[in-house]
């Protein structure tokens, strides 16, 4: 679920190696949804951002499908469009440097559905991953788009890798280092897994020790831990509320070089901490000498509100603190991982395809000097 460089050259269309990517959940080919107008901005009102995007299904009687789209009666924002009967859908392409937007359509083998599938960008390879809580397939589905590969009509065509042993439904993705996909959990799912490109080949990854779902991933700068912050453990939906909260502000953390374990880490709690239990963040950090991860946006479950706002994590003091910027818009994230600038600035797109950036020395405390981690 997180986006980050694109380091393949074009062969018509892109002006530099800096782009970011997305498929376009609100909109498929055959559904009667609009194409979205990509020169209209925002594309919904704000106090549709701050609605619920509710999981009700739209029953279209003159397609005889279903689709899911913006209820005309109300301000929601229903879930997004997800079928098509071709398998075709639209991906977005934005050139930073140009601020242009592309489309091209994605022609998928097998699922006529993305509905489950979470999406990660690295290098030149888009990934989905990820299965319908609908279907009994054994594993999750995974495919590769090579984005070099561009045909004429500007389709590419969706490459069908090895099923994951686990059903993971909206996993939590991230790459590491050397480009092996890290996929988290996911609905009702505690199973982690590794899926290593260059051999084609999943492996199991410790457990999580709770549910979490529409969780926020990131790795630390120095590529040795990957944390996990918020989203939802819905086995503590029956539970008394204090229960819940604890579970909520649990940080998990996994080392990467030394022994593969989810430890949960002693943040403290107090009238002046920050709630972190939000759900669809977007996470970043920037450089080896800087000891924070920064969070995003997304939604707070409790008061069911998206967000605006952005926050760090000190690695080194394993506290929460505050900044003063803010995104453009109160926004949650499919691609939970920004692609970052020449060190300098992170480029976002949302889950209604907006463009935000983030310059790194506002996110950092003033008169901050870095120490080694």
């Amino acid at each position: 679920m997180g986006t980050i460089v694109c380091c393949g050259e074009s062969n018509k269309y892109k002006s530099s190696n800096l782009h970011l990517y997305q498929i376009n959940r609100y909109y498929s080919e055959n559904s009667i949804a609009p194409k979205i107008d990509m020169s209209s901005q925002p594309l919904y009102p704000e106090s549709q951002r701050n609605s619920e995007i509710s999981d009700t299904l739209i029953k279209n009687s003159t397609e005889g499908s279903e689709i899911m789209g913006i209820d005309p009666n109300s301000n929601n924002i229903k879930k997004q469009y997800l079928k098509n009967k071709n398998g075709e859908f639209q991906l977005l392409c934005y050139d930073i440097v140009q601020e242009t937007f592309t489309d091209f359509k994605i022609i998928f083998p097998i699922i006529k559905s993305i509905e489950g599938l979470s999406e990660l960008t690295i290098k030149s390879n888009f990934y989905l991953c990820g299965i319908s809580s609908k279907q009994k397939n054994e594993g999750s589905f995974l495919f590769k788009i090579n984005l070099n590969l561009i045909n004429d009509n500007n389709e590419l065509n969706a490459e069908i890798l090895i099923n994951s042993t686990s059903q993971h439904v909206y996993p939590s993705l991230i790459s590491d280092q050397s480009g092996q996909i890290i996929c988290v959990g996911g609905k009702k799912q505690k199973q982690c897994e590794l899926f290593n490109s260059n051999l084609n080949k999943w492996f199991l990854l410790p457990e999580l020790p709770e549910e979490r779902y529409k969780c926020t991933l990131c790795i630390d700068p120095k590529n040795i831990f990957v944390y996990l912050f918020g989203g939802i453990n819905t086995e503590n939906k029956n539970k008394n509320k204090e229960i819940e909260q604890e579970n909520d502000y649990k940080i998990l953390r996994m080392d990467l070089i030394k022994q593969l374990i989810w430890e949960s880490l002693p943040i403290k709690i107090d009238s002046k901490n920050i709630i972190i239990n939000r759900l669809s963040a977007a996470s970043f950090a920037f450089k080896n000498d800087e000891d924070f991860i920064f969070i995003a946006g997304g939604k707070d479950k409790d008061n069911n509100t998206y967000l605006d706002d952005i926050i760090r994590f000190s690695i080194r003091e394993l506290k929460f603190e505050s900044t003063s910027i803010k995104l453009k818009n109160k926004s949650i994230f499919m691609n939970q991982y920004p692609i970052l600038n020449d060190d300098q600035t992170c480029y976002f797109i949302d889950s209604l395809n907006q463009i935000d950036s983030i310059d790194r020395h506002d996110c950092l405390p003033i008169n901050y000097l870095p120490e080694e981690i």
